[in-house]
């Protein structure tokens, strides 16, 4: 005799009921507010163990936590952009807050030629 989920079963009988009950989901169906951990930025997700509001916050929170995973055409941080510069070395226009020309990436090119 095989003992199933469902009585006494002979060795012949087949079971059309699994024995095996399938497994909990491992979330529930309803919606939850969260709160994204690296922009603040408020979002629904039915996953209890979210913690970013998308694919691109949780890529910069690793970039936070390891910054020796950035590439070199990352952009870098306003803080280390010389703060005494006061002329933008493409434009020669006065850099107020943000020229618009991307500092990090571009060749700087001379203001003046020094063979000229």
């Amino acid at each position: 005799e095989l003992r199933a989920a469902k009585g006494i079963v002979s060795p012949t009988t087949t079971i059309k009921t699994p024995a095996i009950l399938p497994a909990a989901p491992a979330y529930q169906a309803k919606l939850i507010d969260k709160t994204c951990c690296q922009c603040g930025k408020s979002y629904q997700t039915r996953s209890p163990r979210s913690k970013y509001c998308s694919q691109r916050c949780n890529v910069d929170a690793y970039k936070d936590r390891h910054p020796e995973q950035r590439r070199a055409k990352d952009p870098a941080p306003l803080a280390t952009i010389d703060p005494h510069v006061d002329l933008c070395p493409f434009q020669g226009h006065r850099i107020e807050a943000v020229c618009g020309h991307d500092l990090t990436t571009q060749i700087l090119q001379p203001l003046m030629d020094p063979w000229g």
